[in-house]
């Protein structure tokens, strides 16, 4: 009687065992099911993927390699994260502009430091939400385009003209121009976000340059911490960590003081462009306007033109001469964001926090200054480097300076095509942000036929596409000709992208093209750039990648063209 009940248990663990193999032959599959129709790429190994192999000083060679043996779509490990890199521009274009790649890939940078917030690291409504508020500042301002240029050109050329008195002072002394750089285009960041400029030798104001130097070297995209998040606890690394942690805690606290500062002088009813009181003085000693820094009689703030850009407001003085907001135009992106908070209602300011403020500042401050910086060191370099494409400049300029000394603006930018194109090649040449700024894929998309699950890294290879022989002939020489035409015009070349491209292309390109524009005509007017005499090793080899890829230290001289008195 014992034998049916024996077989019939039997029978039930024949089925536990069929049932057990079959779940796992399905999570083998589900498992397998993300290497089924990837890209080509190389293996690596568990945990690490691909990371051992990756030159932690020129990652960008590293892919160019890769390139070479897989094509210009490929994927690897790195990490726990899927990389796809694309190095066709072609490609880039058309994945970038799909809503779908608007994410972050995991990154720890980007969800572990920076938790998701800001320009840079955030996605979805957040990052809609924000980039649509600072567009519309940057256009009201100047900076979105051609048609709103009067907005700001006036003032960057004012930014210049400091600059190009304090190379005068420097009466052949070799200058290292980075510091000057960073004041002044720092400067100008200052003013725009915060309605404020620091003095150079501010204590203060020393330090918040110091943290952005120092930061853009310790995290880059491929740094294994990114992808390895518990290297963090390890001596190396916990120092860079405690670093960046630390510092971003200071510089949030410094934020919030100039926020206040400014929600009281606005409730108070007092000028938010008027003078600094004592204590906010001491706080940073503020210059109260860019323009104003050395001639007291100019206008701290352009008036904005009439038109659909500009939402026909305007600024306008009150009794004391002061500028003040007379309508919709913020003064600045603080002023912007406090105004929106309020109107939204300050207890419920939906994603408009004091913290998403915070790291939108810290975004603006340190992509619009060090990345603009990098390049025109670049390009200064570059005219050292190349003393004939320099004199080509400077004739061009000559010729096409207007009758009496004024300065050249943007709008004489068409008649001066050689020195746009030499301004471009120096950004396709060195391309200060090789491995691009990289997307993540918010769900599964197919590219050239191949499957990108969701939460894909994808990575534009901007170095390749730059430097790709099949597209530039000698991509390794600086050839501005590249960039003109048989009738010697300005050509767009659909394979250089600096700014990349897409739904997330980078909101300051209009900014930048007029600071290496205004820059480079200022200078190269007054001055001759040549390298420090002595040097023996070319600056621009073996760049130092970070965030960006900076040229080695190195110090220029700059001899004086013509007299004082001829001068703008």
């Amino acid at each position: 009687m014992s034998r049916p009940v024996s077989l019939e248990a039997d029978v039930g663990k024949i089925l536990w065992a069929v049932s057990a193999a079959l779940f796992c032959c399905l999570c083998g599959l589900w498992a397998l099911r993300a290497f089924i129709n990837l890209p080509p790429g190389p293996w690596g190994l568990p945990v690490v993927g691909y990371l051992p192999w990756l030159n932690p000083r020129t990652p960008h060679l590293t892919m160019v390699r890769l390139v070479e043996r897989y094509g210009r779509l490929f994927s690897l490990r790195m990490g726990g994260v899927l990389v796809v890199v694309m190095a066709d521009p072609h490609t880039i274009r058309e994945v970038l502009a799909q809503r779908s790649t608007t994410g972050r890939a995991p990154l720890f940078l980007t969800h572990g430091i920076m938790k998701g917030y800001g320009l840079i690291c955030s996605e979805g409504d957040l990052w809609r939400e924000h980039r649509k508020f600072v567009l519309g500042f940057m256009r009201d301002h100047g900076m979105r385009t051609t048609a709103t240029r009067a907005a700001m050109e006036p003032q960057i050329h004012a930014v210049a003209t400091h600059l190009t008195q304090e190379l005068a002072e420097s009466r052949g002394t070799p200058v290292d121009i980075s510091h000057h750089l960073l004041h002044h285009v720092g400067n100008t960041m200052n003013h725009l976000i915060f309605g404020i400029t620091y003095r150079e030798e501010d204590p203060k104001w020393r330090w918040l340059r110091l943290l952005l130097e120092e930061g853009t070297k310790l995290v880059g995209v491929s740094g294994p911490l990114n992808f390895l998040p518990w290297l963090r606890f390890l001596p190396t690394y916990r120092s860079v960590i405690k670093f960046i942690t630390e510092n971003q805690s200071k510089t949030h606290q410094e934020y919030q003081s100039i926020i206040t500062d400014h929600e009281k002088r606005i409730s108070s009813g007092v000028s938010v462009e008027s003078p600094p009181d004592a204590p906010e003085a001491e706080r940073g000693a503020p210059e109260v306007a860019l323009s104003r820094t050395q001639e007291k009689e100019e206008e701290p703030c352009q008036e904005v033109p009439d038109g659909d850009e500009a939402s026909g407001a305007r600024l306008a003085e009150d009794q004391s001469g002061e500028m003040v907001s007379s309508s919709k135009v913020p003064l600045h992106i603080v002023d912007a964001y406090v105004r929106e908070r309020r109107e939204r209602g300050e207890e419920e300011p939906g994603s408009f926090t004091y913290e998403q403020l915070h790291h939108v500042a810290a975004d603006l401050f340190g992509a619009g200054s060090e990345t603009t910086i990098t390049t025109f060191k670049w390009h200064l370099l570059n005219m050292a480097l190349f003393p004939e494409a320099q004199e080509r400049v400077q004739k061009e300029l000559q010729e096409c300076q207007p009758a009496g000394g004024a300065e050249v603006t943007m709008e004489d930018a068409h008649l001066l095509p050689y020195t746009q194109a030499s301004i471009l090649e120096t950004q396709r040449l060195r391309s200060i942000l090789p491995l691009g700024i990289p997307h993540g894929t918010t769900q599964e998309l197919t590219i050239d036929g191949y499957r990108i699950p969701k939460g894909t890294m994808l990575l534009p290879l901007l170095w390749q596409v730059h430097h790709d022989p099949d597209t530039w002939s000698n991509p390794d020489q600086y050839r501005p000709e590249r960039f003109l035409d048989q009738e010697g015009q300005v050509i767009r070349h659909p394979a250089f992208m600096p700014f990349q491209t897409g739904r997330r292309m980078c909101i300051g390109d209009e900014f930048a093209k007029m600071i290496l524009f205004v820059f480079t005509t200022k200078i190269l007017l007054r001055f001759k750039v040549d390298l420090e005499p002595g040097v023996k090793d070319d600056p621009s080899k073996d760049p130092v990648c970070g965030i960006s890829l900076c040229p080695r230290p190195f110090k220029l001289v700059f001899t004086p063209r013509v007299s004082q008195a001829d001068e703008n």
